[in-house]
Formats: C-alpha cells, sequence, structure tokens
C-alpha cells in the first residue's frame, strides 16, 4: 500500500492522481491518440507540469495492461548517449528483476560488449554501450524498436526536451528515427519540450523528417478555477484551513505557473499548523528572496548590462507583448528597437525568458517566476 505523502504539494515525480489537479482536457486529448494509434508532440514552458501530465496519462494507460516508457535526454550530448538512456528505459520496463536486467540488456546488446553499473544510492542501473561507428548505432536502434514491437503488450514511449537533438554532433539524427519509427504498428511515441523554438521546426518545417507525423497538444497554465479549490482541498484535508485572500495571494504571485505554485504552497503547507493568512504568505515569499537573493544578484555578472536592464523590463511588465514598441523602449529606458530585438534573442536563447501564447497572441516573460517577482519588487 503506497504511503501517504507528508506534504500534498509535490514538487517532482508523479505520486498518483489525489495529488494532480485538473489537465481533464489535456489527458483526454494524450489518451485518444495513444489509444488510436497517433503520435503525440507536447510543448510549454519549462515546469508548466509537461512531465506530470505524461505520467498522469501514463498511470491510466498502465491499468490498460501497456507497457510506458519516459526518458529525459536534456542531458544528452550524442546519439549514442541517446540510445544509452532510451535502451536501459526500455530493458527496464519489461524487466524488474536486477539480475534479469543484466541478462536481457547481455542479449539485447551482445554485438556492443554493453557494461550495466548500478547508483550506490538509488540502485538504478546504466547502460554504458561500445559503440564505434554510425553503422552499430543504427543497428542499435533497429534493436530497440524491433523489440519493441515485439512485445505482446502495447507500447507508449514519452521521451522528454526531444529539441535537445538538435544539439547532437551527428547529422540528420530526425531523419534517422523517423525512418524507424515510422514502420512501427505496436508503439505509439510522445515527443515533448519547453524549447518551442526549436522544438516545433522539428514537426511543422515540410523539410525535416517528422513533418505533420504527430497531433499537437499545448499545455497552457492550469486554470484559476481549477487550481484554487485543488489547493485549498489539499491544506483542508490534513485539518489546516487556508483563507481566501491567501489563496488569492498566492495564484497572483506565482502567476498559475505550476512548479512556483506547488513550490510556495508546499513551503506554506510546511509552515501552517491550524490556518494560514495572507500575511504567512508574504513571509514565506521574502524567505524565499532571501535565500535566493545572492543567486537572482549573480545573473548581472552572467549576462551583459543591457540584457539584464531588459531582462528587468520584462518583468516589470510581467508579460510583454510588443517588446519593439516605442512606448516599452522609452518607459525602461532602453536602447533601439533592433538592440533590445537582438538581446531579447539572446534571453531566449539562456532560458531566462520564454515566448508564451496570451490573450490570443505571442507574449514574452521570464522563465522563473520568483526571479521575475524578486526584479520587480527590487527595481520597480
Amino acid at each position: 500500500m503506497k504511503k501517504e505523502a507528508i506534504n500534498p504539494f509535490i514538487l517532482y515525480g508523479y505520486e498518483g492522481p489525489e495529488y494532480f489537479c485538473d489537465r481533464e482536457e489535456e489527458t483526454a486529448q494524450l489518451l485518444s491518440a495513444f489509444r488510436n494509434q497517433r503520435n503525440v508532440t507536447l510543448y510549454s514552458p519549462r515546469r508548466y507540469g509537461k512531465t506530470g501530465l505524461i505520467q498522469h496519462a501514463f498511470h491510466q494507460l498502465d491499468a490498460e495492461d501497456g507497457i510506458t516508457i519516459y526518458i529525459d535526454i536534456y542531458g544528452t550530448t550524442s546519439l549514442k548517449e541517446f540510445i544509452e538512456v532510451l535502451g536501459q528505459a526500455i530493458v527496464q520496463a519489461v524487466e524488474q528483476d536486477r539480475d534479469g536486467f543484466i541478462h536481457r540488456v547481455g542479449r539485447l546488446f551482445k554485438r556492443l560488449r554493453p557494461k550495466v553499473t548500478f547508483d550506490s544510492l538509488t540502485g538504478e542501473p546504466a547502460i554504458e554501450l561500445d559503440i564505434q561507428s554510425k553503422a552499430e548505432e543504427e543497428q542499435t536502434l533497429r534493436d530497440l524498436f524491433a523489440f519493441l514491437e515485439e512485445q505482446p503488450k502495447r507500447c507508449w514511449v514519452a521521451i522528454d526536451e526531444f529539441q535537445q537533438i538538435n544539439n547532437y554532433p551527428e547529422k540528420q539524427v530526425d531523419g534517422v528515427l523517423r525512418s524507424y519509427i515510422q514502420h512501427l504498428s505496436q508503439v505509439q511515441f510522445l515527443f515533448s519540450g519547453s524549447q518551442k523554438h526549436l522544438l516545433l521546426p522539428l514537426f511543422t518545417d515540410p523539410n525535416r523528417p517528422f513533418f505533420q507525423s504527430t497531433d499537437f497538444l499545448h499545455l497552457e497554465k492550469l486554470r484559476a478555477e481549477a487550481y484554487g479549490p485543488f489547493i485549498a482541498h489539499q491544506f483542508k484535508r490534513h485539518n489546516k484551513h487556508l483563507s481566501q485572500t491567501a489563496l488569492d495571494r498566492i495564484l497572483t504571485f506565482t502567476r498559475r505557473h505550476t512548479y512556483y505554485t506547488q513550490y510556495l504552497c508546499n513551503r506554506l503547507f510546511g509552515k501552517t499548523i491550524d490556518q494560514a493568512t495572507e500575511e504567512d504568505v508574504d513571509a514565506v515569499i521574502i524567505d524565499i528572496f532571501e535565500e535566493r537573493e545572492p543567486i537572482f544578484y549573480n545573473y548581472r555578472n552572467l549576462i551583459t548590462p543591457l540584457q539584464f536592464k531588459l531582462l528587468t523590463a520584462i518583468a516589470q511588465e510581467a508579460v510583454l507583448f510588443h517588446p519593439t514598441a516605442t512606448d516599452f523602449i522609452q518607459r525602461h529606458q532602453l536602447n533601439s528597437a533592433a538592440t533590445v530585438r537582438k538581446s531579447l534573442q539572446s534571453l531566449i536563447d539562456k532560458e531566462l525568458v520564454v515566448e508564451v501564447f496570451e490573450e490570443g497572441k505571442t507574449a514574452y516573460q521570464l522563465n522563473d517566476v520568483f526571479l521575475a517577482q524578486w526584479l520587480a519588487w527590487k527595481y520597480g
């Protein structure tokens, strides 16, 4: 029997439906695509809850006796590392026994003299493959996908931060992957990522192999009318009360960004004995600012003065719709529109600023809500 979480505001991983808020439409869209043999591209800014949504959908597919596989390739730097991460996840999904895992790895990668190690702290396995050539890479991928296709159950594979393949030294990785994936009938894929400008062209550019090969799902902020009652319920079921003004303060301050809302609620829940007020929320916010202030100040050393000035200006705007508009440039004493445009692109490339879709229009905001609120508070 699964233990009750000490704090109901989960920051990492997936603990079950009772800790998951809303996303009913998005979950239904994913499940419909998976059950009807359609692949999906899922995108949103970082920490909006993509991984949680994937695991929530997979939780329901697991109940249907399928095989679900999730990998995050953000930390990979080559096709070889991609293959190692994918191979490890595939074998782990079908073989839970440690000795069985080693045996199956040996059989599946017998040509590559695989080495299996286990993390001393987590016990998680890691595969190291002795891939020497492009031919061996492609043969290994072929073997992995063939292995999935041969399974007696349907398989669903989620590859998170898929845009990372753009940074691999190998050319046309998407072409190699597409050449195998398109022939699979028992395996569906979900490609997700947080860098829209790098991810979407893989699927929308007519010259790319994955062109028009998936459904698209854009993950937006959680609705206030869903998130508010969810937060209040989590406090109530642990015999704690959250005032309406405190709840409003949380949702306004975090802008309903999933991670930052969960984090603030996690901290507040941990400090609350019976009742949490708006003043209690503000006290937690000050604690967070004080803890992170040295890190926030250090951004001035990591980017140019003009970029930092633009970063601060965007933070003060909260959501910026027209970065090159004359009134915005004059109000914040920035340089020319061309300079602002160049600095903005640099901030996007550094993932300090993200492009979002608000009120039916493209807009820009800081990726880190706490940094945005601190800059607005400090320099506003």
